[in-house]
């Protein structure tokens, strides 16, 4: 039987306190409220079931168009496959892939825009994104430096989405990693700041 747990473990444990979730809740909201061409996904190497039941717990799962876990990605890498042989990228290209599928039907918010803006804190996951998606979707990733951000993302990553979001520009090439911490040579990319 699942074991529920109560919402004040959720928004520590999950969403690193209550400061932390709000300044999350209003992201989504400002993205959902502004940018209705936005489509908001998960994808993690989490049980999906895990994820939706955090979401839930804090009432921000109906955010999220699509909520994919580590079932989605073994059975797009293979029943044997070994999670250390799992890629991001391979997710997402396949989500993508469906969602542009007729013209962008089963996702409309994809269709006009055709890009994607990946945050990770796992640099290797944004190497690979930032390398393997498709670059006809213009592809900006930002990674949130775990060593400095303990519970994830904090107001300046907030602003970084949200200036890529109120970008009109349509597809546009990759831009590299959108980032102000420091990032590994293997993941240099575009500083946002710097970025007009």
């Amino acid at each position: 039987a699942k074991k529920d747990i109560g919402v004040d473990v959720v928004v520590k444990r999950c969403f690193g306190g209550r400061s932390r979730m709000e300044m999350i809740q209003r992201l989504l909201d400002t993205v959902r409220d502004h940018h209705a061409d936005v489509a908001l996904a998960v994808v993690s190497f989490n049980s999906e079931d895990i994820v939706r039941r955090a979401l839930e717990a804090v009432g921000l799962c109906d955010r999220f168009q699509v909520i994919t876990g580590y079932e989605q990605i073994q059975r797009l890498c293979g029943e044997g496959s070994w999670p250390w042989d799992w890629k991001k990228s391979q997710i997402i290209t396949s989500m993508l892939s469906q969602m542009l599928q007729g013209g962008g039907r089963t996702c409309p918010q994809m269709a006009p825009r055709q890009r994607l803006c990946f945050v990770d804190d796992d640099s290797s996951n944004v190497q690979d994104v930032s390398t393997n998606v498709d670059d006809c979707v213009g592809c900006t990733t930002i990674w949130v430096n775990p060593s400095e951000y303990r519970y994830g993302m904090r107001e300046k990553h907030c602003e970084l989405i949200l200036k890529w979001a109120r970008d009109d520009r349509g597809p546009i090439p990759n831009q590299g990693t959108m980032t102000g911490d420091v990032i590994p040579d293997s993941c240099a990319g575009v500083d946002l700041d710097n970025v007009v």
